[in-house]
């Protein structure tokens, strides 16, 4: 089933409202800067799958940190509707960071081909701001 990622958002927390709408709190915009190294991380994941054909299908996603699988998840979605987007929240997880690193999140649909979905760099930034320090210790 061919489709596309709408939105894929890097964040501390996602919550699902009443209704069925979704808040992300704490977005990485860009590269996630910590103060010192070691850091421990607050994660979580917000998808946003429009599948182009009316049926079921199959997601496959992994989140590789520190050059390892971090996280690995799959599931069915059998009721999709062609043009209808797909919310996927992947509530948080905590990382322990010992070094600067990236995070890939990486997805396969259907019987499509395994694709990089997300590429985040953890930095270490000394002179990082109260305002910008992500969760540690």
């Amino acid at each position: 089933m061919a489709g596309h990622f709408q939105n894929i958002v890097l964040c501390e927390h996602v919550t699902k409202d009443v209704g069925g709408k979704y808040s992300a709190i704490g977005i990485y915009s860009g590269d996630i800067l910590v103060g010192e190294l070691p850091s421990h991380l607050r994660l979580a994941l917000l998808l946003v799958y429009v599948p182009s054909e009316t049926g079921p299908f199959r997601m496959e996603f992994e989140l590789v940190a520190l050059d390892e699988i971090f996280l690995k998840g799959k599931s069915t979605f059998e009721n999709a509707i062609a043009g209808q987007p797909i919310s996927i929240s992947i509530p948080s997880f905590t990382l322990d960071v010992p070094r600067q690193t990236e995070v890939v999140a990486f997805a396969c649909v259907g019987k499509g081909k395994k694709e990089e979905i997300l590429r985040k760099s953890i930095l270490l930034n000394p002179d990082v701001t109260p305002e910008m320090i992500v969760s540690q210790k």
